[in-house]
Protein backbone atom coordinates (compact mmCIF):
# COMPACT_ATOMS: atom_id res chain seq x y z
CA UNK A 1 0.00 0.00 0.00
CA UNK A 2 1.69 3.39 -0.98
CA UNK A 3 0.49 6.64 0.95
CA UNK A 4 0.61 9.82 -1.40
CA UNK A 5 0.62 12.40 1.58
CA UNK A 6 -1.87 15.71 1.33
CA UNK A 7 -0.54 16.89 5.39
CA UNK A 8 2.08 15.57 7.72
CA UNK A 9 2.54 16.81 11.59
CA UNK A 10 6.63 15.97 11.78
CA UNK A 11 7.14 17.24 14.88
CA UNK A 12 4.13 15.47 16.79
CA UNK A 13 5.10 12.06 14.65
CA UNK A 14 8.64 12.37 15.71
CA UNK A 15 7.31 12.61 19.75
CA UNK A 16 4.82 9.59 19.29
CA UNK A 17 7.60 7.32 17.16
CA UNK A 18 10.21 7.61 20.13
CA UNK A 19 7.36 6.65 22.65
CA UNK A 20 5.77 4.09 20.71
CA UNK A 21 8.22 2.24 19.07
CA UNK A 22 10.45 2.49 21.63
CA UNK A 23 13.01 4.88 20.35
CA UNK A 24 12.07 2.95 16.58
CA UNK A 25 12.94 -1.08 16.72
CA UNK A 26 16.21 -2.76 15.85
CA UNK A 27 14.77 -4.84 13.25
CA UNK A 28 11.83 -5.10 11.50
CA UNK A 29 10.08 -8.34 9.16
CA UNK A 30 11.02 -5.92 6.11
CA UNK A 31 14.35 -5.21 4.20
CA UNK A 32 14.69 -1.73 3.34
CA UNK A 33 17.72 -1.89 1.06
CA UNK A 34 19.21 0.57 3.17
CA UNK A 35 23.21 -1.01 4.88
CA UNK A 36 24.62 0.32 8.04
CA UNK A 37 27.94 2.47 7.63
CA UNK A 38 31.14 0.46 8.37
CA UNK A 39 29.63 -3.07 8.68
CA UNK A 40 28.17 -3.71 5.37
CA UNK A 41 25.54 -5.72 7.24
CA UNK A 42 21.57 -4.68 5.85
CA UNK A 43 19.90 -4.40 8.76
CA UNK A 44 15.68 -3.96 8.08
CA UNK A 45 13.66 -1.51 9.65
CA UNK A 46 13.96 2.06 9.98
CA UNK A 47 16.76 2.14 13.06
CA UNK A 48 18.97 0.94 10.59
CA UNK A 49 18.42 3.85 8.10
CA UNK A 50 18.72 6.09 11.04
CA UNK A 51 22.15 4.55 12.20
CA UNK A 52 23.28 4.39 8.58
CA UNK A 53 22.85 8.27 8.74
CA UNK A 54 25.80 8.17 11.04
CA UNK A 55 25.19 6.38 14.22
CA UNK A 56 22.43 8.63 15.63
CA UNK A 57 19.65 8.62 17.56
CA UNK A 58 16.15 9.91 15.72
CA UNK A 59 14.88 10.67 19.34
CA UNK A 60 16.93 13.54 20.14
CA UNK A 61 18.21 14.34 16.78
CA UNK A 62 17.38 16.39 14.56
CA UNK A 63 19.19 18.27 11.13
CA UNK A 64 18.55 19.84 7.70
CA UNK A 65 19.31 16.43 6.61
CA UNK A 66 16.00 15.04 7.94
CA UNK A 67 14.14 15.06 4.95
CA UNK A 68 10.06 14.71 4.47
CA UNK A 69 10.84 10.54 2.85
CA UNK A 70 11.99 9.94 6.15
CA UNK A 71 9.13 11.39 7.77
CA UNK A 72 6.92 9.35 5.56
CA UNK A 73 9.06 5.95 6.43
CA UNK A 74 8.90 7.00 10.19
CA UNK A 75 4.91 7.28 9.92
CA UNK A 76 4.60 4.36 8.00
CA UNK A 77 6.14 2.13 10.78
CA UNK A 78 4.67 4.51 13.37
CA UNK A 79 0.89 3.64 12.40
CA UNK A 80 1.47 0.05 11.38
CA UNK A 81 2.37 -0.50 14.95
CA UNK A 82 -0.71 1.21 16.26
CA UNK A 83 -2.99 -1.07 13.88
CA UNK A 84 -0.83 -4.07 15.30
CA UNK A 85 -1.64 -3.19 18.99
CA UNK A 86 -5.35 -2.33 17.78
CA UNK A 87 -4.73 1.35 19.08
CA UNK A 88 -6.66 2.92 16.45
CA UNK A 89 -10.26 2.97 15.31
CA UNK A 90 -11.37 3.14 11.86
CA UNK A 91 -14.40 5.51 11.35
CA UNK A 92 -15.68 4.58 7.73
CA UNK A 93 -18.74 3.45 5.79
CA UNK A 94 -18.68 0.74 8.40
CA UNK A 95 -19.03 2.14 11.59
CA UNK A 96 -22.23 1.92 13.57
CA UNK A 97 -22.49 5.68 14.19
CA UNK A 98 -25.83 5.04 16.03
CA UNK A 99 -24.26 3.33 18.84
CA UNK A 100 -20.52 4.71 19.11
CA UNK A 101 -20.98 8.46 17.77
CA UNK A 102 -21.11 10.14 21.14
CA UNK A 103 -18.56 12.20 23.22
CA UNK A 104 -18.36 9.06 25.95
CA UNK A 105 -17.44 6.71 23.44
CA UNK A 106 -14.24 8.60 22.23
CA UNK A 107 -11.55 8.69 24.65
CA UNK A 108 -9.66 11.48 24.92
CA UNK A 109 -6.14 11.01 23.21
CA UNK A 110 -7.31 8.26 21.41
CA UNK A 111 -6.19 7.73 17.99
CA UNK A 112 -8.98 7.53 14.89
CA UNK A 113 -8.47 6.69 10.92
CA UNK A 114 -11.56 8.53 8.99
CA UNK A 115 -12.06 7.48 5.81
CA UNK A 116 -14.21 10.17 4.17
CA UNK A 117 -14.20 13.93 2.83
CA UNK A 118 -11.81 15.77 3.61
CA UNK A 119 -11.23 19.75 3.52
CA UNK A 120 -8.49 22.32 4.69
CA UNK A 121 -9.23 25.83 4.71
CA UNK A 122 -6.33 28.24 5.59
CA UNK A 123 -8.87 31.01 6.91
CA UNK A 124 -6.07 33.86 7.05
CA UNK A 125 -5.77 33.84 3.56
CA UNK A 126 -9.47 33.57 3.11
CA UNK A 127 -9.88 36.83 5.54
CA UNK A 128 -6.69 38.34 3.87
CA UNK A 129 -8.83 38.03 0.45
CA UNK A 130 -11.96 39.53 2.57
CA UNK A 131 -10.07 42.71 3.05
CA UNK A 132 -8.91 43.77 0.34
CA UNK A 133 -12.42 42.55 -1.72
CA UNK A 134 -13.95 46.56 -0.98
CA UNK A 135 -10.59 47.92 -2.65
CA UNK A 136 -11.34 45.46 -5.90
CA UNK A 137 -15.26 46.47 -5.72
CA UNK A 138 -14.46 49.73 -5.87
CA UNK A 139 -12.03 49.12 -8.79
CA UNK A 140 -14.67 46.44 -11.01
CA UNK A 141 -17.21 49.62 -10.20
CA UNK A 142 -14.56 52.14 -12.00
CA UNK A 143 -14.10 49.96 -14.66
CA UNK A 144 -17.63 48.89 -15.16
CA UNK A 145 -18.84 52.64 -14.72
CA UNK A 146 -16.55 53.74 -17.93
CA UNK A 147 -17.97 51.21 -19.70
CA UNK A 148 -21.29 51.87 -19.24
CA UNK A 149 -20.59 54.98 -20.37
CA UNK A 150 -19.08 54.48 -23.75
CA UNK A 151 -21.91 51.90 -24.46
CA UNK A 152 -24.24 54.34 -23.42
CA UNK A 153 -22.39 57.42 -25.80
CA UNK A 154 -22.18 54.99 -28.79
CA UNK A 155 -25.80 53.88 -28.60
CA UNK A 156 -25.46 49.96 -27.79
CA UNK A 157 -27.80 50.48 -25.31
CA UNK A 158 -30.20 53.14 -23.98
CA UNK A 159 -30.01 55.42 -21.29
CA UNK A 160 -32.55 53.72 -19.46
CA UNK A 161 -30.14 50.25 -19.14
CA UNK A 162 -27.62 52.39 -18.27
CA UNK A 163 -28.98 53.87 -15.39
CA UNK A 164 -30.46 50.44 -14.00
CA UNK A 165 -26.87 49.12 -14.63
CA UNK A 166 -25.08 52.02 -12.85
CA UNK A 167 -27.63 50.97 -10.24
CA UNK A 168 -26.95 47.57 -9.73
CA UNK A 169 -23.24 48.72 -9.14
CA UNK A 170 -23.66 51.41 -6.37
CA UNK A 171 -26.10 48.21 -4.66
CA UNK A 172 -23.23 46.16 -4.85
CA UNK A 173 -20.97 48.38 -3.48
CA UNK A 174 -23.44 49.55 -0.87
CA UNK A 175 -24.49 45.65 0.27
CA UNK A 176 -20.46 45.51 0.77
CA UNK A 177 -20.41 48.80 3.26
CA UNK A 178 -23.09 47.77 4.75
CA UNK A 179 -21.42 44.15 5.76
CA UNK A 180 -19.14 45.86 7.79
CA UNK A 181 -16.14 43.58 6.03
CA UNK A 182 -13.32 45.91 8.13
CA UNK A 183 -14.88 44.48 11.43
CA UNK A 184 -15.38 40.86 10.43
CA UNK A 185 -11.65 40.91 8.95
CA UNK A 186 -10.24 42.22 12.06
CA UNK A 187 -12.37 39.61 14.47
CA UNK A 188 -11.12 36.93 11.62
CA UNK A 189 -7.44 38.11 12.38
CA UNK A 190 -7.92 37.54 16.19
CA UNK A 191 -9.14 34.18 16.03
CA UNK A 192 -7.44 32.51 13.25
CA UNK A 193 -3.46 32.56 13.48
CA UNK A 194 -1.54 32.71 10.41
CA UNK A 195 -0.35 29.35 9.43
CA UNK A 196 -3.39 27.72 11.19
CA UNK A 197 -5.03 25.49 8.86
CA UNK A 198 -8.56 24.80 9.55
CA UNK A 199 -9.07 20.31 8.68
CA UNK A 200 -12.72 19.35 8.54
CA UNK A 201 -13.53 15.89 8.03
CA UNK A 202 -16.59 14.13 7.16
CA UNK A 203 -16.63 10.08 7.49
CA UNK A 204 -17.71 7.90 4.61
CA UNK A 205 -20.90 6.59 5.35
CA UNK A 206 -21.86 9.42 8.87
CA UNK A 207 -25.11 11.67 8.23
CA UNK A 208 -23.70 15.23 7.26
CA UNK A 209 -23.11 16.94 10.94
CA UNK A 210 -20.70 14.26 12.02
CA UNK A 211 -17.63 16.14 11.38
CA UNK A 212 -14.58 15.78 12.95
CA UNK A 213 -12.70 19.23 12.70
CA UNK A 214 -8.94 20.07 13.98
CA UNK A 215 -6.45 22.50 13.38
CA UNK A 216 -3.39 21.94 11.32
CA UNK A 217 -0.18 23.87 10.40
CA UNK A 218 0.44 25.38 7.36
CA UNK A 219 3.95 24.31 6.98
CA UNK A 220 2.73 20.39 7.14
CA UNK A 221 0.81 20.67 3.89
CA UNK A 222 3.46 18.85 0.97
CA UNK A 223 0.95 21.18 -1.86
CA UNK A 224 -0.26 24.32 -1.63
CA UNK A 225 -4.15 24.53 -0.76
CA UNK A 226 -5.15 26.35 -4.19
CA UNK A 227 -7.73 28.94 -5.08
CA UNK A 228 -8.84 31.21 -1.97
CA UNK A 229 -6.41 28.99 0.50
CA UNK A 230 -8.84 25.72 0.27
CA UNK A 231 -8.74 22.19 -0.92
CA UNK A 232 -11.11 19.15 -0.97
CA UNK A 233 -11.09 15.49 -1.69
CA UNK A 234 -12.97 14.58 -4.38
CA UNK A 235 -16.24 12.98 -4.08
CA UNK A 236 -15.44 10.00 -5.29
CA UNK A 237 -12.49 9.39 -3.51
CA UNK A 238 -12.10 8.53 0.28
CA UNK A 239 -9.02 10.32 1.65
CA UNK A 240 -8.02 9.07 4.92
CA UNK A 241 -6.94 11.29 7.51
CA UNK A 242 -5.13 9.86 10.91
CA UNK A 243 -5.22 12.05 14.30
CA UNK A 244 -6.35 11.94 17.98
CA UNK A 245 -9.91 12.78 19.65
CA UNK A 246 -9.66 15.96 21.53
CA UNK A 247 -11.97 15.67 24.06
CA UNK A 248 -11.21 18.58 26.22
CA UNK A 249 -14.80 20.79 27.09
CA UNK A 250 -14.39 24.26 25.85
CA UNK A 251 -15.70 26.02 28.34
CA UNK A 252 -16.42 29.73 28.68
CA UNK A 253 -14.75 31.88 31.63
CA UNK A 254 -12.50 30.87 34.02
CA UNK A 255 -13.78 31.79 38.07
CA UNK A 256 -11.56 35.00 39.05
CA UNK A 257 -8.82 34.26 41.56
CA UNK A 258 -7.98 37.28 42.79
CA UNK A 259 -4.20 38.22 44.43
CA UNK A 260 -5.46 41.54 44.96
CA UNK A 261 -3.40 43.48 42.80
CA UNK A 262 -5.78 45.51 40.69
CA UNK A 263 -3.59 45.06 37.65
CA UNK A 264 -2.99 41.29 37.61
CA UNK A 265 -6.31 41.00 38.35
CA UNK A 266 -8.08 43.36 35.77
CA UNK A 267 -5.77 41.62 33.27
CA UNK A 268 -6.69 37.99 33.87
CA UNK A 269 -10.32 38.74 33.64
CA UNK A 270 -9.72 40.16 30.03
CA UNK A 271 -8.13 37.06 29.35
CA UNK A 272 -10.61 35.03 30.34
CA UNK A 273 -13.21 36.89 28.61
CA UNK A 274 -11.21 36.97 25.39
CA UNK A 275 -10.81 32.45 25.98
CA UNK A 276 -14.59 32.55 26.02
CA UNK A 277 -14.76 34.47 22.85
CA UNK A 278 -11.97 32.21 20.93
CA UNK A 279 -13.85 28.86 22.24
CA UNK A 280 -17.42 30.56 21.03
CA UNK A 281 -15.63 30.98 17.45
CA UNK A 282 -13.42 28.18 16.80
CA UNK A 283 -15.27 25.72 18.43
CA UNK A 284 -17.00 22.28 17.20
CA UNK A 285 -20.27 21.62 19.02
CA UNK A 286 -21.34 18.11 18.75
CA UNK A 287 -22.51 16.26 16.83
CA UNK A 288 -19.05 17.63 15.13
CA UNK A 289 -15.82 16.82 17.36
CA UNK A 290 -12.72 17.97 18.15
CA UNK A 291 -9.31 16.39 16.99
CA UNK A 292 -6.07 16.45 16.61
CA UNK A 293 -4.94 15.83 12.59
CA UNK A 294 -1.31 13.97 12.59
CA UNK A 295 -1.53 12.70 8.62
CA UNK A 296 -4.08 13.17 5.10
CA UNK A 297 -3.06 10.51 2.54
CA UNK A 298 -4.53 8.86 -0.94
CA UNK A 299 -3.80 5.26 -0.30
CA UNK A 300 -3.47 3.10 -3.43
CA UNK A 301 -2.92 -0.67 -3.44
CA UNK A 302 0.24 -1.79 -5.01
Amino acid sequence: MIRDFIYLDAERLRSFAAQLLGGVPEVSSRETGHETGGAGSAEAGLWSFLRAQGELDYRYHRTSTETRSMHHQVYSLFEESLDGDGRIEVIDDRFDYDAHWHPEHFADGAFVMIRGLVRCTDYSSAIEALAAFPALIKSFKAIQLSNIKTAADSGSIGQEEATAQRRELNDIEKVIKDGQVNQLTHLGRTLYKEGDVRIKVLPAGAPSDHILAGVGSFSGFLDSLGAGGITQSPPAAQWVTVGQISAAQHEGGLPPMPTGNAMEDAIEGMGSSMRELMNVGTSAIFPAMEFVPLAIYRQTAT
